[in-house]
């Protein structure tokens, strides 16, 4: 009996550039950005890719558990869950031999846009127009030259750029990190403003990390860039579900 056999999956791929730029040949607004951060003299470099493949594994060297979810019924009525039934495969040490790469679903992908220093760079996701990853070029942590101000214009020149193109910032961090680098660019255009909120609909106050998000994306619509100091006092409050 023949213990190797061939499974579709969707999950990490692990293929070159060039086998990624085939498989992405039908996504045109992916490749055209791709040309186009060429033609300003940035490299870009795959990060991780997440697509459909087929792999071979052997039978023989797999391990099956058996799952399973059986709500009460309590879950049943109210939520409407069923029994519901799969099997997890650990295939060990050894990494399945990828037979053939059939798509792509996803990619992160780091901009470089300094030809000697290669942390003055971005992690963007095209498929998804996000902004990934900010370095933070003042952040004396780690051994590193010591990043200039022509360095810090260059990276946010390159957000700029991508964000004329509709990207968006993937978490509240790499906005904070892109206010710090703009306040650096041009501190006479930043100025200071305090609020005094009072809740009085409790039912309708978000998460600290939503209210945020949402002054975020005000001030964004807007131009502006902004950073949200923490009061531990009122943010306190956010931390945990209010009743």
């Amino acid at each position: 009996m023949n213990n190797v056999v061939e499974i579709r999956f969707e999950g990490p791929l692990h293929i070159s550039e060039d086998k990624f730029l085939e498989l992405i040949k039908d996504k045109s607004e992916v490749v055209s950005l791709l040309n186009e951060i060429e033609e300003r003299g940035w490299k870009w470099r795959l990060w991780s890719v997440t697509g459909i493949g087929v792999v071979e594994i052997d039978l023989s060297k797999v391990t099956f558990a058996f799952k399973e979810y059986i709500p009460d019924e309590i879950m049943r009525e109210l939520r409407d869950r069923r029994d519901h039934f799969w099997f997890e495969i650990d295939l060990g040490e050894e990494r399945p031999k990828l037979l053939k790469a059939l798509s792509v679903l996803d990619a992160k992908i780091t901009v470089s846009i300094d030809e000697v220093d290669r942390d003055i760079s971005l992690g963007i996701d095209p498929f998804n127009k996000v902004i990934t990853d900010i370095p933070n070029l003042f952040w004396d942590g780690i051994p590193r030259r010591r990043a200039r101000l022509v360095d810090a214009k260059k990276l946010h020149s390159a957000i700029l750029f991508f964000l004329d193109k509709g990207f968006k910032f993937e978490s509240k961090y790499e906005r904070e990190k892109f206010q710090e680098l703009s306040q650096k660019i041009a501190p006479e255009y930043t100025f200071t403003i305090r609020l005094n909120l009072t809740i009085f609909m409790i039912e309708k106050v978000p998460s600290w990390d939503k209210l945020v998000g949402n002054l975020y994306k005000f001030f964004e619509d807007r131009g502006i860039a902004a950073k949200i100091d923490k009061d531990k006092s009122f943010l306190s409050i956010f931390e945990k579900p209010i009743p």
